[in-house]
């Protein structure tokens, strides 16, 4: 085990085994809820090798680590016999509850779409060099990776969800399979039980499949308790997506679309009533703090949005590109002024990290305890965003960071990437 030492320490410092009720991790940060908040020591945990900061609110204590987290965590659950699924029921209002089920389901998804999105930005590379044809075959294998990875997003929101909202995550994968199936994705004059159902495209949306696997829990533990023991293995499986599938095609399917063009409708007003150019820069400027706030993915699902309904996204990709950058630029400023080599190797890492889409280290690792470089991101970044926005720049894949900045050559040509060079 290659943290056990590291775990060690953050077992005993956090209060010990009996005082961790659950822990889970997003991008860069373990959090932890705690029986008692007031016996973890944060000052040795912040002084250990490895950790960049911790924060500690009434809904988490979470200990900033990097983006190597998901290996620790997997070391720290081993060590401390429990499972991922081993999460603790806080009471929160109904919006922050839904804001906490869609973030922390989106965390682990987080992982696949980079990796499309870094793909996108490879072969947009290869095919400006010439070195690769779009009509290759090479190039369209590969490029299965990002449509692949977009296309089939209920399945992977299926099996994030479930773990969180107590359903069957294979189950809850097989309803997301059904629903993306040729033969009722996007398909035009279906009926059941002799009534029409509407045309609706579940790939690259998960706003059905979340509804219909929070509706999944409920009519399994139903199920349970109506059906013999001895019969559970058999009818409870079939029973459940017999009656899972009925409900979200006539009622999940339509309010998820409803969803998604109401928040289509909410951007729209925004975008007419102040300017597109005033979203991005206002997002550029902020996204730090929202990281800091641990509300750095609430905007995710307004991404996947636009990419469903518009094809395009013309705001967020391009504004969290720009703060990345920001981010990496105000690190890479303190790496040449500072002389201590210990600074000298969190701002180069933070820098690095930055510029490739991951600014949660810079944020707790520098932001916090100086001030200048949130002052350098917030007027960078704005400034960035708003010459984003004044021309009109837009993201066709969802990539962030440097690599992500190749996805910005269009097939009408390459003004749409130069603008946002120049952002």
């Amino acid at each position: 085990m290659k943290y056990k030492e590291f775990n060690e320490k953050i077992i005993q410092y956090v209060g010990g085994k009996e005082n961790i009720q659950a822990v889970v991790h997003c991008m860069t940060r373990l959090r932890f809820t705690l029986k008692d908040p007031k016996l973890a020591k944060s000052e040795d945990i912040k002084a250990m090798d490895g950790v960049v900061d911790v924060v500690n609110n009434k809904v988490s204590y979470q200990i900033i680590i990097g983006t190597h987290v998901n290996d620790v965590h997997a070391e720290l659950l081993s060590m401390l016999g429990m499972d991922s699924t081993n999460e603790v029921k806080i009471k929160k209002n109904v919006v922050k509850a839904i804001l906490d089920l869609l973030s922390e389901s989106m965390t682990p998804l987080l992982e696949p779409i980079l990796a499309a999105g870094m793909m996108a930005g490879i072969l947009a590379i290869l095919t400006l060099c010439g070195l690769i044809s779009t009509e290759s075959p090479t190039y369209l294998i590969f490029d299965t990776i990002r449509s692949a990875v977009f296309f089939f997003l209920p399945i992977f929101m299926a099996m994030s969800c479930a773990k969180r909202l107590n359903a069957n995550p294979y189950l809850a994968v097989a309803l997301a399979c059904i629903l993306v199936s040729s033969n009722i994705n996007g398909m035009e004059n279906l009926s059941l039980f002799g009534l029409n159902l509407p045309a609706i495209t579940y790939s690259t949306s998960f706003f059905p499949i979340i509804l219909a696997t929070w509706f999944m829990g409920y009519v399994q533990k139903f199920t349970k308790k109506v059906i013999p023991e001895f019969l559970h293995f058999f009818l409870v499986p079939v029973t459940v997506l017999a009656i899972c599938l009925p409900v979200t095609l006539f009622l999940f399917g339509p309010i998820g679309t409803w969803i998604g063009d109401g928040i289509a409708l909410v951007c729209d007003f925004f975008m007419n009533t102040f300017g597109n150019w005033s979203v991005i820069a206002l997002y550029a400027a902020i996204q730090p703090f929202l990281i800091m706030m641990g509300a750095g993915n609430f905007v995710v699902p307004v991404v996947m949005n636009f990419f469903t309904t518009m094809g395009y996204d013309p705001i967020f990709m391009a504004a969290f590109t720009i703060s990345d950058i920001a981010v990496g630029g105000a690190m890479l400023g303190y790496f040449f002024r500072t002389k201590d080599t210990k600074q000298k190797q969190l701002f180069g890492g933070t820098c690095f990290s930055a510029v490739l889409g991951c600014t949660e280290p810079a944020v707790f690792g520098a932001f916090i305890k100086y001030r200048r470089p949130f002052i350098a991101v917030i007027i960078g970044g704005g400034l960035g965003g708003l010459f984003a926005g004044l021309m009109n720049v837009k993201s066709y894949v969802m990539a962030s960071g440097l690599f992500g900045l190749p996805t910005y050559i269009t097939d009408s040509g390459y003004g749409n990437f130069y603008a946002m060079i120049g952002a």
